[in-house]
Order: C-alpha cells, then sequence, then structure tokens
C-alpha cells in the first residue's frame, strides 16, 4: 500500500503546478492512455526540479537576474522590484536517465509510425557509475563532510531555489515580450506547508510527491 504523505511541503506554488499542468497537457494526451507508467515516470523529472523539497541539493541557481513584479493569479507582486533564477543546472543520475528511457522507449506513435523515443539512442556501452559519498557526508580517513558554503546539502534549511512565479524576464521588455517570458522567484529556505487547493493539484499533477513509493511493514 502507498504511504500518503501528510504535512507535505514543497518547493512550488499554485501557480507553478498550473503550469506544470499546462505544460503537460501534449505529453499526457500522447502517453499516458499507451503507457500509463511511462506517463508517471516522464513526469518525475519535470515534478522533481520543480517542486522537490530536496531541490537546491540537485538543482543549482546560476544565474539571478532583477525585475519588475507581476500578478500571477495567486500572488501580486506588482510595484515590486523581484529577484528571479534565469538559468539552472539540473544534475541527474545517469541511472534515473536511463532508467526512465527504458521504461518509455518502446511506447508507440502512431502518428509518425515510431516510438515516442525515436530520437534517444543508446550507443550500446556500459555506464560507469560507482558508489559516490553525497558531500554533507564523512569521506573515509575524514572527520567530517563538507560544509554548507561548498555543499548544499549540507544547508538544512535551504532546500529550495526558487518559490512562485514572480515576474518578467527583462530580456524581453517590461511585459516579458507579449506576456510570455516569465521567471520564477529566487528563494533560499525551506519548502513550504502545501495548501489543501496545492495539495489537490499535487495528486493530479505530481502523484510520486504525494504518495512515498514504499510498501508498509
Amino acid at each position: 500500500k502507498p504511504v500518503f504523505c501528510k504535512d507535505l511541503k514543497l518547493c512550488c506554488s499554485i501557480r507553478q503546478l498550473k503550469d506544470l499542468q499546462i505544460n503537460f497537457g501534449t505529453p499526457k494526451a500522447l502517453i499516458e492512455d499507451l503507457c500509463p507508467t511511462c506517463w508517471y515516470n516522464f513526469r518525475k523529472n519535470f515534478c522533481d526540479m520543480t517542486c522537490s523539497d530536496q531541490q537546491s541539493t540537485f538543482v543549482r541557481a546560476d544565474q539571478l537576474v532583477e525585475g519588475p513584479g507581476f500578478d500571477n493569479g495567486y500572488n501580486n507582486y506588482t510595484g515590486q522590484n523581484v529577484t528571479m533564477v534565469k538559468s539552472v543546472t539540473y544534475f541527474a543520475h545517469v541511472d534515473f536517465v536511463i532508467d526512465s528511457y527504458e521504461s518509455c522507449k518502446d511506447v508507440q506513435f502512431p502518428a509518425v509510425s515510431d516510438t515516442i523515443m525515436k530520437d534517444i539512442s543508446s550507443d550500446g556501452h556500459n555506464y560507469h557509475n560507482p558508489a559516490i559519498i553525497p558531500c554533507n557526508s564523512t569521506a573515509p580517513g575524514y572527520s567530517m563532510g563538507c560544509d554548507c558554503a561548498n555543499c548544499p546539502s549540507a544547508c538544512s534549511d535551504d532546500q529550495c531555489i526558487w518559490y512562485d512565479t514572480c515576474g518578467w524576464d527583462p530580456d524581453y521588455g517590461i511585459d516579458g515580450g507579449n506576456g510570455i517570458h516569465y521567471l520564477n522567484c529566487h528563494y533560499t529556505g525551506p519548502a513550504k506547508l502545501v495548501s489543501d487547493e496545492q495539495m489537490e493539484l499535487v495528486k493530479e499533477v505530481c502523484p510520486h510527491l504525494y504518495t512515498e513509493e514504499k510498501e508498509l511493514t
């Protein structure tokens, strides 16, 4: 039986969950009915990067920008100069990449008489994957792990790199290029307790964040 998360805390707002819901529309239509497991796994990449309560341990904010805030439909940042995340680096383990591919590689795409993953190929090599010690753990021969300044996962109170969508990308003018280019608010702090409305969206959009994938003992 799945273990349902109580007092769920995430690094994403209602607006960010709504954006995921909209962006998942096309892949859902292509994948869900054909292979539900592939569809479930496909969403993990985007849901975890956007919402995981341990986001800062595998996503790094590389570029921050300042710009005018806006009303995102749920929170109003109009009149504020906000700090936003312009670009990130996402650190994905090779096992996750390969397993995700394997779960979807044979899903058919009838419109082109091929598979959904037709553009992804393997070179036939074995993947070197030795055990790695997390930077916040102590390596053999040492008395301590890395500190917060050099290892985000050692910063117990800094689990997020963003929270909510708050302003236009300044590279596209004061309206974000007719409202197309907007960015997430930079936020370094603990994940936030979700509201009832957020919880309903999480169940639909990112179900693996709502249930822990393990058996009750």
